[in-house]
């Protein structure tokens, strides 16, 4: 079983900003409710794997999704004048989206490390977290 949800919902992500941008008509409404959706549902598929606590495969996750998706694509988008290389998306729709993995996600050394990074801008080592 192949676990990457990162690219996916990295695009779906920012098609999701896209949707957001363009002006509003029943269909780009649609479109937004089904990527907010499809986000909900990665989400709580990363949780349910979590939670069967296979120790190393949480591990590899979590610096996966920190590393690919949360802290390029959702932190990184909270600042406008950082000057990166990575995709960026409104602070609004950044917002939205940690809310939704700090809500949804509860697996606690992913959750020390974002709250870390966000606050500190520490570079997740997952390795030390318990």
């Amino acid at each position: 079983m192949k676990v990457n949800p990162s690219p996916a919902t990295g695009n779906n992500v920012l098609m999701m900003e896209r949707c957001l941008r363009t002006e509003a008509t029943h269909l780009t409404r649609n479109k937004l409710e089904s990527l907010v959706a499809l986000h909900l549902d990665d989400m709580h598929y990363v949780h349910d794997i979590m939670l069967l606590q296979m120790q190393s495969l949480n591990s590899m996750l979590c610096e996966h999704l920190l590393n690919t998706l949360l802290i390029p694509l959702y932190v990184y988008s909270l600042d406008p004048s950082l000057k990166v290389d990575s995709p960026q998306v409104s602070v609004k729709c950044a917002l939205f989206l940690l809310s939704q993995v700090f809500l949804i996600l509860t697996h606690p050394p992913l959750v020390k490390q974002l709250k870390l990074y966000i606050c500190f801008e520490e570079n997740p080592n997952l390795e030390s977290s318990d």
